[in-house]
């Protein structure tokens, strides 16, 4: 009896430590078509769902099942929604959103190889204490890299550029970077914050509600993708 005690707690903390690791949250500033707005990013398994939105209003969902191939766009600002089933559609989009929360040049997603080097300067991000500035290629950036944190953006965007490699299509910049260890923390243009990493939790992934878009008006999904294009 005492041993199928023992088992049963066993086969529960490891259901709760499966449960607890497949769920990640990444908070942060974010200057998005130049207006300085948050965003929070929840995954779990193979689903995410990334929001941009100030403190009074949401502006803008983007919600990704890779399992479905399910990709649904929502403009709570327009109260306008966008659907596909794709599982290419759904990779770029999302490298496209990811790169632009972060502040990623567009030649670096579709361009040529990229390469990351360290410049020597350094900068302290609470809580993420000392970052090193990145240089891509021979341009130096804006953007500071922690050691101190793993790779949050791994799980997320391997089977998506599986995906697009095995479509022939590449994103460098995306490449690279799950060759790293480490996290990009911050990013400054022209005295900007473009992006500002704030915290990393494990929100949980409320799909359903997430999803709500009550009276909204369906739009084709092609028109959803100008607000990746805008620079930061």
């Amino acid at each position: 009896m005492k041993s199928c005690v023992i088992i049963g707690c066993l086969l529960l903390l490891v259901c709760l430590f499966s449960f607890t690791v497949s769920a990640l949250s990444i908070k942060g500033d974010v200057l998005w078509n130049d207006q300085p707005l948050s965003f929070l990013l929840i995954a779990e398994d193979s689903r995410y769902v990334l929001k941009i939105q100030n403190q009074k209003h949401q502006f803008l969902r983007v919600l990704a099942d890779m399992e479905t191939e399910e990709l649904l766009i929502i403009d709570d600002m327009m109260k306008e929604y966008a659907s596909v089933q794709s599982k290419q559609l759904i990779s770029i989009v999302s490298l496209f959103a990811l790169g632009k929360i972060i502040g990623v040049e567009e030649s670096w997603l579709q361009g040529e190889q990229i390469n990351f080097f360290q410049t020597g300067e350094k900068k302290q991000y609470d809580p993420f204490g000392e970052c090193l500035q990145l240089r891509v290629n021979d341009s130096i950036t804006g953007m500071y890299w922690s050691f101190q944190l793993e790779n949050l953006f791994l799980p997320i965007i391997t089977p998506m550029l599986e995906k697009l490699i095995h479509d022939g299509i590449r994103f460098p910049f995306w490449e690279s970077v799950v060759k790293m260890k480490g996290f990009i923390v911050a990013n400054q243009k022209d005295q900007k914050t473009v992006y500002r990493l704030i915290e990393v939790g494990d929100v949980p992934l409320q799909w359903h509600d997430e999803a709500q878009h009550d009276n909204y008006e369906q739009k084709e999904w092609v028109d959803f993708l100008s607000p990746f294009k805008g620079g930061n």
